[in-house]
């Protein structure tokens, strides 16, 4: 290779390094070629699949989703629909119905454990003033019975129908336990 020919190699290599160190920012995201990790990233929706191509979790504006091998929504994280967003943590079995629910209101928190049919079996309330419920329901979704505190500290057993009255208090059919049960 002659001494011109020399010269012209270097001066293409030069020039082809001056060239792609010039575009590799527009070509390549500036952070990637660093090794640093964006500070924010902006997306309407994250999906993670298995390795077969399923959906096994969904984030977007509603909430996190966690799903089965076979697509079936069995936790949610998000805010419950029709709830003016209430947070609510749901657990649902494999045919999508709800069985536990967890959800924090304006004026209540309830803890709810359903049947198969989505009917309340189970449920714990803390509600407005201090106001706490524990109540059975039947196969129907139908309260059964409830130990409850009322605002003022007495503490009640609900059984049978529950009736409420015109203030939305519920009747209760014994209350003793006050300071020191008397």
């Amino acid at each position: 290779m002659a001494y011109r020919e020399r010269w012209m190699v270097a001066l293409l290599a030069i020039s082809g390094g001056l060239v792609g160190g010039i575009l590799s920012p527009c070509i390549f995201q500036p952070s990637v070629i660093a090794g640093q990790i964006p500070h924010e990233m902006v997306a309407e929706k994250f999906v993670v699949q298995d390795n077969d191509g399923n959906r096994v979790a969904t984030l977007d504006a509603n909430g996190l989703a966690v799903a089965d091998h076979k697509g079936n929504p069995r936790i949610i994280l998000g805010a419950l629909p029709n709830s003016d967003g209430a947070p609510s943590l749901v657990f649902s079995d494999q045919k999508g119905h709800m069985r536990a629910i967890l959800a924090a209101f304006a004026d209540r928190t309830i803890l709810e454990f359903d049947d198969a049919n989505e009917k309340p079996q189970i449920s714990l309330m803390v509600g407005p003033g201090g106001k706490k419920a524990l109540s059975l329901f039947d196969r129907d979704g139908k309260v059964r019975g409830s130990v409850i505190v009322t605002e003022d500290g007495h503490a009640g057993l609900v059984l049978g129908d529950l009736v409420e009255n015109d203030k939305g208090q519920a009747a209760i059919i014994h209350s003793t336990l006050k300071e020191g049960g008397r």
